[in-house]
């Protein structure tokens, strides 16, 4: 996900050239053969003034400290969703630095090392200056694609399994439905912390899971499912009778989903498939004449929906 960082100019100093065409003066020979001026000559001086003009006002910039790049004036440019605090961050991290002069070579590196060093930057490409005293950067963030539960709070966690900073009261709203949570494992992230990596195969098959969400369900049918647990403890382990990862959804409704999308398994239905399933299933709970179900079994050809039926036969019902 290439993003732009820039840290925008406190002030400015436009600068605009606007040269007008004059008719030749009286006595000139307008077939240009006699009292002309050379072009070449001409466009000399012009180079030789513009030039006199951009050194005077450099060097007033420069006296006046408008080279000094104002760091708590930080923008993330990016199509995606990303978390407001994000800039906060950036900006706290380059201000602890003091003061970044937009000419110095020196200065942009250490900056740009600032910013490699955030939990949620994957990579730092160029850093270029914005005249006078701007800078823009370009990175890479890294995606949130699902949150942990720790303690009372959420902490989004990306596709790498790199746990983000900043802390939610809910799991935040992407603007395109809210980011699902991966678990239950409360042993796993008691202690986690933003910059920790989880490589547990639980995290990986349900990061899979909710990356796969985000790539096959349309905005809208994201904001349809609301918050989602996703259960992958047994995806490895999926079998005919065993169900695998599970979605827990909002309402009382269970999907049965099977292996994770990241398995390499003969046989397996592809995801998008079961994802087709599920926006089929929620289609028919927002129908003229709704069709209430609590279980979904999304990991066959011909998906298997279950009515909504009591708590007590849930317990005696058995997958098929």
């Amino acid at each position: 996900m290439a993003r732009r960082v820039s840290s925008t100019p406190a002030t400015s100093s436009p600068l605009s050239l606007a040269l007008a065409r004059r008719g030749p003066p009286a006595g000139e020979d307008r077939s240009g053969r006699s009292g002309r001026v050379p072009t070449a000559l001409l466009i000399g001086l012009l180079l030789v003034g513009f030039g006199f003009l951009v050194g005077r006002i450099d060097r007033s910039v420069r006296a006046s400290g408008h080279h000094s790049v104002d760091t708590r004036r930080v923008r993330i440019a990016s199509r995606d969703w990303v978390p407001r605090d994000w800039e906060e961050r950036i900006a706290a991290r380059l201000t602890a630095l003091g003061p970044i002069e937009a000419r110095e070579r020196d200065a942009l590196e250490r900056a740009a090392a600032e910013i490699a060093a955030m939990p949620f930057v994957a990579h730092v490409g160029d850093v270029s200056t914005v005249w006078p005293d701007g800078l823009c950067v370009d990175i890479v963030l890294r995606r949130p694609r699902a949150c942990l539960r720790v303690g009372e709070l959420y902490l989004c966690i990306a596709e790498d399994g790199v746990v983000l900073p900043g802390a939610w009261p809910l799991p935040p709203d992407t603007g395109r439905g809210r980011l699902p949570v991966l678990g239950p494992f409360d042993w796993m992230t008691e202690d986690v912390i933003p910059g920790d990596r989880l490589d547990f195969p639980e995290v990986e098959d349900g990061l899979a899971i909710a990356t796969s969400l985000f790539q096959h369900l349309a905005p809208d049918t994201q904001d349809r499912l609301g918050i989602v647990l996703i259960d992958a403890r047994q995806a490895r382990a999926a079998s005919v009778n065993n169900p695998g990862a599970q979605l827990f959804l909002e309402g009382r409704r269970l999907v049965l989903f099977g292996r994770a999308p990241n398995a390499d398994a003969p046989g397996e239905l592809p995801a998008a498939l079961k994802w087709r399933h599920l926006e089929s299933a929620l289609d028919l709970l927002d129908a003229a004449e709704p069709e209430d179900w609590d279980l979904l079994d999304a990991r066959w050809d011909q998906a298997v929906l279950r009515p909504r039926i009591s708590p007590e036969e849930a317990d005696a019902w058995e997958p098929r």
